[in-house]
């Protein structure tokens, strides 16, 4: 199980609350099906923008996604807040190792 939730849980809050921040934008590469996943369907989030761009010499599709601090207030953290303590309860579950 990953830390996604987790890592980005906390740099949205950290942007929030300790920076002042009112919106947040996201971009990752198109074929970055995992982050794009998390970005739709964890967080509740659609694609703001398409961009095609090219660096060093590579050619790839850029997906933006943005969300400002009444949208995330309003729903999307306690969506990822519910994640969460889903993630947690279902390590707590898990067998703890033992020392051999």
């Amino acid at each position: 199980m990953g830390y996604a939730t987790e890592a980005l849980y906390t740099s949205i809050v950290f942007g929030f609350e300790r920076l002042g921040l009112t919106k947040i934008i996201m971009q990752t590469d198109e074929k970055n099906e995992a982050m794009r996943e998390w970005c739709e369907k964890t967080a509740g989030l659609k694609v703001a923008w398409k961009n095609d761009v090219q660096i060093n010499g590579y050619e790839y599709t850029q997906c933006g996604y943005t969300f400002t601090i009444d949208e995330w207030n309003s729903a999307i953290k306690q969506k990822l807040e519910m994640k969460m303590n889903n993630i947690i309860a279902s390590r707590a579950r898990q067998p703890k190792p033992t020392n051999i």
